[in-house]
């Protein structure tokens, strides 16, 4: 929401789009604080689940969770974050780019990356991993430095190809793991 809330704000009102951007990258710090410390050590593995049908016939769900390592990657998300807002506070140039569209780039980059790593299906894992790709092409070829656009293809690139290799592994998983891309579910399996 944050990313959109940033991204409709005008081009002229750079400095409210970096004051917003940063006040909700601060507010998902302090959700990530409360996580860290609601988080029980000796409970469950995977804590704050929240689970809805998403794809019925795969066996794909809308399931976000944490465990430990995950917890320490959102953490550590939820810290970067704003210090990659503070640190580019004066870099973009108001003159030729659009302040605005960098700070939704980097909160939906944000999103991408607490998506990728909250997520306990391994389709949705997947399809985090590659959206995430789509606010780094634009950042990369946008906001980057002189020869930012063959940059930004051959990050796409590259990671397109080596996606394709993760889908394999994705489809192999569900094959294998009984038909479910539920990460609780291929561990119980594998466990077994």
């Amino acid at each position: 929401m944050g990313a959109a809330v940033v991204a409709f704000i005008p081009k002229t009102k750079g400095q409210l789009a970096k004051t917003i951007a940063l006040g909700w990258s601060l507010a998902v710090l302090a959700l990530s604080v409360v996580m860290w410390i609601v988080f029980e050590a000796g409970g469950d593995r995977f804590q704050f689940r929240e689970s809805y049908q998403w794809i019925p016939t795969w066996d794909a769900r809308f399931t976000f969770a944490a465990d430990g390592i995950a917890l320490v990657m959102l953490m550590l998300i939820a810290i970067l974050v704003p210090a990659v807002i503070l640190a580019s506070w004066n870099d973009v140039d108001e003159t030729q780019r659009s302040v605005p569209t960098y700070f939704a780039l980097l909160l939906a980059l944000e999103c991408t990356m607490i998506g990728v790593f909250a997520a306990a299906d391994v389709f949705l894992f997947y399809v985090f991993f590659e959206v995430m790709l789509v606010p780094m092409y634009f950042i990369i070829g946008s906001y980057g430095g002189a020869r930012r656009q063959y940059a930004a293809v051959k990050f796409f690139l590259y990671s397109l190809v080596g996606g394709l290799f993760m889908l394999a592994a994705v489809i192999g998983l569900w094959v294998v793991g009984g038909h479910t891309f539920d990460w609780q579910k291929l561990s119980d399996v594998s466990a077994a």
